[in-house]
């Protein structure tokens, strides 16, 4: 993995603005106010197997509902792969995950 950041606070515009259509990505929010990260441990270690392919991961507070959201840079060569990953049993169950897939277009750049 290139670059792991936490930032203070973002929100869905924010994030679905800066996606790159040539990668896809994994965004995956608490579905309750936690008050630390430590929630997202079990996907970093679910997601560690793949971090060669994993450009950049971000950790921030979503503004609005005060949620936490990561955002997770992924090669689309690894999409499928990642999303199996993230269908394990040991994810919990206190997190939505949301998938935006690569677009053909941005594979042309």
């Amino acid at each position: 993995m290139n670059r792991s950041i936490q930032r203070e606070a973002c929100s869905w515009a924010d994030i679905k603005g800066r996606l790159d259509p040539a990668w896809s990505y994994v965004v995956i929010e608490t579905t309750a106010v936690t008050p630390n990260a430590d929630v997202f441990r079990t996907v970093t270690a679910l997601l560690a197997e793949h971090a060669a392919g994993i450009k950049a991961q971000e950790i921030c507070r979503e503004t609005s509902s005060g949620k936490l959201l990561m955002m997770v840079q992924i090669a689309p060569e690894l999409t499928d792969v990642v999303k199996l990953k993230l269908l394990d049993p040991r994810l919990p169950p206190s997190v939505t995950v949301f998938f935006y897939d690569a677009s053909p277009m941005g594979e042309k750049r």
